[in-house]
């Protein structure tokens, strides 16, 4: 439901309920016999927005941790290194967005904000124009964001309008290897909760 998120959240009772059950839904050690556990498939299409998913219910750290899992365990620089069939770059652009520190939600004008793996990217955006994302402190452990800025003044939220990247400027994060708080107020848009200070649904 990336158009909804927020609804989805409300149906399965609050923040708190939302983000167990994507933990369960990640979880491929879980033993207990409801259906959702363990069923996270990088190669499965439908899938690979869950990860961002978090940052709906004000849990920017969990995405942090699963996208950096991923791109560490699902990924390989060999013959057969994608997760499933790349399907017209799919796999190929998951990894690509998520290294460098954002992710589009699909047919929705926004783009979360995860952990890049560079230090230090820069996106053409047309009319001689560059968005830059810095992470100068990004590393396999440094993970976490800690704050943000975007073009100079804090950025409270984890994610971006598309108006926001297309005008060009620089988004900075500092990370460390320890969860934060940053971002976990301002949510995305969503037909439930369209303005961008959706409120947390207890």
């Amino acid at each position: 439901m990336p158009h909804d998120v927020r609804g989805l959240i409300a149906k399965l009772g609050g923040d708190a309920s939302f983000v167990s059950w994507l933990d369960r839904f990640f979880d491929k050690s879980a033993a207990s016999a409801q259906e959702i556990d363990g069923l996270y498939t990088q190669g499965n299409e439908p899938d690979i927005l869950a990860p961002y998913l978090y940052i709906h219910a004000g849990r920017p750290d969990r995405t942090e941790e699963q996208v950096r899992q991923l791109l560490a365990t699902e990924y390989r620089d060999g013959r057969g290194g994608l997760p499933g069939n790349d399907d017209a770059g799919t796999m190929s652009s998951w990894y690509v967005w998520s290294a460098v520190g954002l992710y589009p939600n699909a047919g929705q004008p926004f783009y979360y904000i995860g952990s890049p793996l560079f230090r230090r990217s820069t996106i053409r955006v047309g009319r001689n124009r560059s968005f830059i994302i810095e992470a100068a402190e990004a590393t396999a452990s440094n993970k976490y964001v800690q704050s943000a800025s975007l073009n100079g003044k804090p950025l409270g939220r984890a994610w971006l309008r598309h108006e926001e990247i297309i005008r060009g400027g620089k988004l900075e994060l500092r990370m460390s290897d320890k969860p934060s708080n940053w971002a976990r107020a301002q949510r995305p848009p969503s037909i439930m909760y369209p303005a961008e200070t959706g409120t947390a649904i207890p």
